[in-house]
This record gives C-alpha cells, sequence and structure tokens, in this order.
C-alpha cells in the first residue's frame, strides 16, 4: 500500500500515516464460554423465576447472535465471539 502512495506522488505536507489494530482495540470472548458464564451467574439467583434456561439465556442468545453495526452504507454482522466494546484509556 504505501509502495502504491509513492507511486501516485508525494503526500501532502503534513500527512500523518497511521494504522490501527481492530483486533486489539475491541477485543471479544468466545460467545460459548459467553453464555456459560451468564448461565452459571444467573443460576446462582436465590429466585430462579424467569428461568435461567428458557428465558434469559435465551434472551442474551439472540441479542448477541444478532449483534450489528453500521459504518458508512454498509451493516456488519459480529460473526466472531461476543463484542465487550473498545478498551478504555487510563
Amino acid at each position: 500500500m504505501l509502495n502504491k502512495l509513492n507511486e501516485e506522488g508525494p503526500l501532502p505536507l503534513g500527512t500523518i500515516l497511521v494504522s490501527w489494530d481492530v483486533v486489539a482495540m475491541f477485543p471479544n470472548i468466545d460467545l460459548n464460554l459467553g453464555i456459560t458464564a451468564v448461565s452459571k451467574a444467573l443460576n446462582k439467583r436465590a429466585c430462579l423465576v424467569p428461568s435461567t434456561k428458557l428465558s434469559v439465556v435465551e434472551a442474551v442468545e439472540i441479542c448477541l447472535t444478532s449483534n450489528n453495526s453500521h459504518f458508512g452504507a454498509s451493516h456488519f454482522i459480529q460473526a466472531h465471539g461476543t463484542a465487550m466494546g473498545p478498551k478504555k484509556c487510563l
């Protein structure tokens, strides 16, 4: 890519080239591990109504497997893992 930029001529004065590692910026956890963790936490409730497996986990699964985002004119579906959002800068 940089070679192509060089072939097309010099960049404007003050141009700064940057690159981001999107995978590192937006980490994810395995979907099955996430569902297991949610199930274990919900099963520790004193009152198990609504049902952990038949309602709460099912709703979580729908949310996590139907997660999409919009960028420009395109829509993207989260196809791998469970999104955790960007890392916080301290």
